[in-house]
């Protein structure tokens, strides 16, 4: 029989250590990935996207529309006397499953642009509609995207998601009068995946109960502590305190060391809000 070769203890957390860490970065990697999945989807607003059908100037005579068919494109400009601004009001679109809007533009000088905003409308006329925008401080030199949910837009009068959309308007306003333009790319309509969290603590520490906890339960919130079992008590969580915790919905991953062996049980539990 071969002999058994004992491990000293710190070869044994050496080891755990490793394997902690290593388990730590692939959910880390893992959440990260999930946290917020977004898809464009072309659904609602693929023709839109076809600047030739229906697009047209409603502003001034100041400003001027040119699409460029090679790279399914639409430049937009002003001498920046007055806002320039695209409509499409030939459209009948149902947008109560989709959760958001995405434009993809390019900005040569965002020095010069003001704001630019999109408008969503349940008729031709704009009498019920809701607006978002970009401002100037989040803009950079190059492509830019505007993704807003449906609760990132300002509604006006009767506006209702679940009514259908009649009409789109995408508008710009420049800095002081300056001449300037954007060129439009691409228009979409986005869904969202329901994103995933999990709050993690270490060590038990007591402030995990008095400050982290009170403030969670507020909200509902559950999370998981990593406890070390062999250290409760005084600065650090008690029994009591961890019964409460785990009966509020809290998960606790702990450690147990027994002579030179040390045998750890690790829950990890994905907590969804």
């Amino acid at each position: 029989m071969g002999k058994f070769k004992k491990f000293s203890l710190k070869k044994s957390l050496l080891v755990l250590g490793m394997f902690i860490t290593v388990a730590s970065l692939f959910l880390f990697f893992r959440e990260y990935i999930n946290l917020k999945k977004v898809k464009a989807n072309n659904n609602a607003f693929e023709s839109l996207s076809k600047w030739e059908n229906g697009w047209k100037l409603y502003s001034g005579q100041n400003t001027s529309m040119n699409i460029d068919a090679s790279t399914n494109s639409v430049e937009l400009s002003t001498d920046g006397t007055s806002p320039a601004f695209i409509r499409n009001n030939n459209l009948n679109e149902d947008f109560s499953q989709y959760t958001g809007i995405k434009l993809s533009l390019n900005v040569l000088k965002p020095k010069d642009i003001a704001k630019i905003s999109i408008y969503v409308s349940n008729d031709t006329k704009f009498t019920n509609y809701a607006v978002a925008g970009i401002n100037q401080n989040s803009m950079l030199v190059g492509e830019n995207f505007l993704s807003v949910g449906k609760s990132g837009f300002t509604k006006y009068n009767n506006f209702n998601w679940n009514e259908p959309i009649k009409a789109v308007q995408i508008r710009f306003e420049t800095v002081n009068n300056t001449p300037a333009k954007i060129t439009i790319n691409k228009l979409y309509s986005l869904t969202h995946n329901k994103g995933k969290i999990v709050f993690t603590m270490d060590d038990a520490w007591d402030s995990q109960y008095t400050v982290a906890y009170q403030l969670m339960k507020k909200y509902s919130f559950p999370g998981t502590i990593g406890v070390i079992t062999s250290a409760t008590g005084g600065t650090k969580l008690n029994i009591a305190q961890l019964e409460e915790l785990q009966n509020n919905g809290f998960k606790i991953m702990g450690s147990i060391l027994v002579a030179n062996l040390l045998f750890t049980h690790m829950v990890i539990i994905q907590q969804k809000l």
